[in-house]
């Protein structure tokens, strides 16, 4: 495709490029101009941050490239622990979420969680020592939170949502995220405790009210919630 490229109709080029991944995408902005303008848009609508210290500082270096971040329409936090953070490592991440103003015409969020699990039992007092699923859903919720508005955020998903309690939920930088939204869809992921649910058992009603309260002061359109 790096010759006779302007023989070739647009629309036959843009619809090649659709059905390409990204990958393949980022190959072919290195043939020329032309190829790079036309496939650095489609390269960058979405982006993918995972746990990794690699991913978060390259996510952030994207934040400060020009020529990026006016294409980028939907961020994705996808969480593997297979390898677990240090406590730098997950500033580092919380960081790069935190970022996320860079990209103007972001407008949708995706933090996937569900990869940690959670294996807890019940609480007998709050002398516990939170999972690193809980330490890395804290860093990103902080992050997310803590950063400057996001005007065009329509569509937020969290999936495997730890249910502890979590006062980042109850907090106004939170509730100014949840105003934007015309969207929230929410999975939770709870104990398992031989089959049973017990909320004041597991210490979980605190989040719940947190959330509740939440919902109610942001008034979004659409919310769906499961609860596992």
């Amino acid at each position: 495709m790096t010759q006779g490229t302007s023989d070739v109709p647009l629309e036959l080029i843009q619809t090649i490029l659709g059905l390409l991944q990204r990958p393949e995408l980022l190959t072919i902005r290195a043939a020329n101009k032309t190829m790079d303008a036309l496939a650095t848009p489609k390269a960058f609508t979405e982006i993918v941050v995972q746990d990794r210290v690699q991913s978060a500082e390259g996510f952030i270096g994207l934040q400060s490239c020009e020529k990026i971040v006016g294409y980028v329409k939907s961020v994705v936090f996808r969480g593997s622990a297979e390898q677990e953070l240090t406590d730098d490592g997950l500033v580092c991440v919380s960081q790069a979420m935190k970022g996320l103003s860079g990209f103007p015409p972001l407008s949708s969020l995706r933090l996937d969680f569900s990869n940690f699990g959670e294996n807890w039992s019940p609480l007998d007092d709050e002398d516990y020592e939170p999972s690193y699923g809980l330490k890395m859903q804290r860093a990103v919720l902080e992050g997310v939170s803590s950063g400057a508005p996001l005007p065009e955020l329509k569509w937020l998903t969290i999936k495997g949502l730890i249910t502890r309690p979590c006062d980042i939920l109850a907090s106004e930088s939170f509730a100014v995220l949840l105003r934007l939204l015309e969207t929230l869809e929410v999975e939770t992921t709870g104990p398992d405790l031989e089959g049973t649910y017990a909320p004041d058992e597991i210490g979980d009603t605190d989040f719940w009210d947190h959330m509740m309260t939440a919902l109610a002061a942001a008034q979004v359109r659409n919310v769906s919630i499961l609860a596992n």
